[in-house]
């Protein structure tokens, strides 16, 4: 996952425990010094893993293809994104009592005309 940039903040955090975890477990009871013990591969990979967490992936990473495509498809109407769930709630509810004109009756307010006229807009 860390090689392919998917997720590699999480990946690269869990894989610099699990390296920290090798030495202190395998290497750390010889010595506690990496260089007394010829064993440098595990800090290192330690703290290289730790760096990829706070970095995090590069340009090239599935992670920021994913991003790209996020940031290029369509964005919701601006005048949906000023209210909370609530209100998109009774936006959605009002379009479909429009659509059932045999149990509501005909619908002279359209659903912008609402939007513009809601209640708990500031």
């Amino acid at each position: 996952m860390i090689a392919l940039g998917l997720f590699t903040r999480v990946a690269a955090f869990i894989c610099s425990g699990e390296m920290a975890a090798v030495y202190f477990m395998v290497d750390a009871p010889k010595s506690f010094w990496p260089a007394l013990n010829q064993v440098d591969a595990a800090i290192l990979f330690t703290f290289v893993f730790l760096y990829l967490a706070f970095a995090g992936p590069g340009a090239w990473s599935l992670d920021a293809i994913f991003r790209r495509s996020a940031a290029a498809a369509p964005q919701p109407d601006a005048e949906l994104s000023e209210y909370s769930a609530d209100d998109e709630i009774t936006v959605f509810l009002v379009q479909r009592a429009s659509r059932i004109p045999s149990l509501v009756g005909s619908n002279p307010r359209s659903t912008r005309t609402m939007r513009k006229r809601h209640p708990l807009r500031p």
